[in-house]
Order: structure tokens, then sequence, then C-alpha cells
């Protein structure tokens, strides 16, 4: 989101923001010639896709080669959730982008959802393979989105428009039950109102596919990702508001709305904390529509984000990412997705600390006595000791950051 790397494309040396790697890329695109970002000695091999313009992707599996104050940098996957969902539930390709299995139904039959066809009558046996939840879909939009990355280059640079432009990005060349993952996510566009209209017929154009029938019985689904506004009650249960979207309330049966409440109750909580930094709540909701333009939600997954859209794990991160902005240092926050243990993950990554990034932990009184003792048990990493927050205490001090040393 914001480039400051250098490439090296075709013997030239270019900048992220240099007018000419459009074209430098374009040439490239679709041949077996790799660019190299340069944040290490030597390089490291990336490929050339295309959205509304061209985009350097890393190589799967080349996260931890770049440099961690790299913008293409990302951990081990050993060190989120998404490592043992790589391989499985999430294969990635340059050649067919990524295949994500996951585990709900993209249609609904009235009264419930469809079974997936072929489910339950094949021929051969098969190892049991996992399959992403609606939390793991979102948090593998926004890690790709990189919205869980943080540079002082960033501040006031966020925005609905940004989050919009990014997270679909992220989701082209997705693939799910043999289904673009893009063509059925919805994200409301900046709202004006004097363009409601046009911002109307977009976004009923983009969920048409929820207009299309298999049977008088079955709805297509789509996934809407927005942040949260307002939840009204309405005669039939309750219309969930999103900003930027004043117009299509996504509707609510009492049933889901009460155990939604009752599982993000702490989310709600600390927004109305007294000194709380300000944050955000997103909703990522599956979708149908049971009459023409009535979207009915069919499963909610929300989470708390920073002012700066940076996705939150413990409500008790809050303050801790609130205090590394203030202190203008350059981290990423690792996603759990649906891991069983999220406790053995940092909580927050610092990544301006020199060669290796710097874990930083938290004990919290949102976690489970087994997840406060896996961080208490935590000694060391890479023989240094670990960075650790108990959040009824001061933040405790940070290591010092180290000028970040460029290749050219």
């Amino acid at each position: 989101m914001n480039d400051s790397s250098t490439y090296f494309i075709r013997g030239y040396r270019l900048a992220g923001d240099d007018g000419q790697l459009q074209s430098a890329l374009q040439y490239i695109h679709g041949s077996a010639e790799r660019a190299r970002c340069m944040c290490v000695p030597g390089g490291v091999e990336m490929y050339v896709a295309k959205f509304h313009q061209f985009v350097l992707k890393r190589m799967p599996g080349t996260g931890p080669l770049h440099a961690p104050h790299c913008e293409h940098y990302d951990p081990p996957a050993s060190e989120s959730g998404l490592g043992v969902l790589l391989g499985d539930a999430l294969i990635e390709s340059t050649d067919e982008g990524v295949q994500m299995f996951v585990d709900f139904p993209l249609t609904r039959r009235r009264g419930r959802a469809i079974e997936p066809v072929g489910e339950n009558c094949a021929p051969e046996v098969r190892a049991a393979r996992h399959h992403m939840s609606l939390r793991a879909v979102t948090h593998y939009l926004l890690e790709q989105a990189r919205f869980n990355r943080w540079s002082p280059a960033m501040d006031g640079k966020r925005n609905q428009g940004v989050f919009r432009k990014y997270v679909l990005e992220a989701a082209d060349g997705v693939n799910v039950k043999n289904s673009p993952l893009v063509e059925r996510l919805y994200i409301p566009e900046p709202y004006h109102p004097d363009d409601r209209e046009q911002i109307r017929g977009r976004r009923r154009a983009q969920l048409a596919l929820l207009e299309r029938h298999g049977t008088p019985e079955e709805f297509p689904m789509a996934l809407v990702m927005g942040e949260f506004k307002a939840a009204q009650e309405d005669t039939f249960g309750y219309r969930l508001m999103l900003k930027h979207m004043p117009d299509a309330p996504i509707l609510i049966d009492e049933k889901l709305w009460a155990k939604t409440l009752k599982k993000f109750k702490p989310l709600f909580m600390v927004r109305q904390a007294d000194g709380t930094p300000p944050s955000r709540i997103l909703v990522s909701a599956i979708i149908y529509s049971p009459q023409p333009y009535c979207y009915q939600a069919d499963a909610i997954f929300l989470t708390l984000a920073t002012h700066q859209w940076i996705p939150l794990c413990d409500p008790c991160e809050l303050p801790l990412l609130h205090h590394l902005v203030d202190r203008r240092r350059r981290f990423m926050k690792p996603l759990p997705y649906d891991a069983k243990e999220p406790a053995l993950f940092p909580n927050v990554l610092l990544l301006d600390t020199g060669s290796v990034p710097t874990p930083l932990h938290v004990v919290s009184g949102f976690m489970t006595k087994r997840d406060r003792d896996a961080k208490e048990r935590l000694k060391s990493h890479d023989g240094l000791p670990v960075w650790l927050w108990r959040a009824e205490e001061s933040i405790p001090e940070l290591p010092p950051p180290v000028p970040v040393h460029r290749y050219h």
C-alpha cells in the first residue's frame, strides 16, 4: 500500500513509485522472466499479476526471504494460523492463483444450507482436509491486503476507498468451490449522497448473482465486508447498518443477532470503555437474497480493528497497537485464522529492529487460563528474553528501532 521497495527488472532498478514501473511490469507479464525485490543482497524473485493494474506478488513460500522492513516480507507461516492451512485449505500457485476450501456453503436452500454435491457419496476414501471458517477467510483477505501491518508512512492514508481497493485486490485470483471469490465479494464503495443512484446500480450489478436461483428454493450467497455502524431493531429481527451503505441494510433474525452479541460482546464493550483508543468493528457477513434486492445474513464474523484498520485478536491489544503507532514504529499483527492454540503466536512482530523481527506478547484477562499459562511459559526467542506485557500493568520499554539498510 506504500511501496518504497526497489526492484530489478530487465537490467534496470526501479523504485516502487517510479512512473516507468507499470510499463516494465507489463513487458514481463505472462513471461517466464521475473522481477527481483532488492530488499536483501541478490534480491528475491517475484512474479507479475494483473488486477486494475500490474502488481508484483511474492512467489509462494518466499515471504521470510525478504527483509523485515520490506513491504513484501512475511514471517514463516508457522508464526501465525496460516501455517496449518497452506498446502491444505489454501493451495497457492503462480499459474492458477489460490484454491481456498471453506467450511460454509455458497448456496442456501430455503430453511437450511445446501449440502455440497457428491460430498456423501464419493467412491473413494480421502484424507481429512482443513476447511477455513469465515474468520479464517477474513484474516486471509486482511493479511493479503496488508492491513495487518503498519509503517509511519501509512498514517492518514487508510480509508474506506483504500480498504475496498486492497481487499478486492487480495481476493483476485482466489477461487472458492470453483468460483472466483472476487465475483462473490462486495465491499461498499465510499458513499456520496449525490451519487447514490449510481452507487446503488453498481452494488446491484455486483450482487446480481444473488438473484440467479437454480430453483425457487435455492439461494446463491455472497460475502459482504464493511465497517459496522449500527444494529436497529426491526419487525422481523434487526437491520445491520454498514458505513457507506446507508440505503441497503443487512437483515438479521433475532436468533442470529443474539448469538452474535453473545460471542462478540467484548468487542462492543471495549469501544465503550473509559479512555480506550478509537477503534472500528469490521463485519464479514455471508448473505443471500430471499426477495429481490433484500439482503439477509446467514453467518457473521466481527473483527475489532484500530482506527488505522489494523485487525486485532484480543481487545487488550488495542492500547499496545495505539502505543506503537504513536511512537512511529513499523510492525505487523500475526493473525490466528482457525488455530487451536493462538497464544503460541506473537501478538505483534516489530519489523524495525534489524534483520530479525522482534515478537511482542500480551497476557490479558480476555484470554483463557490455558492461553495465559502458555504465554507465561515463553522464556526466550532466539536466545533473547521474550518481551511480554501483562495488560493490567504499564507497557514495558520497547526494543529500539534500527536504521534500515537498502540495497540499490
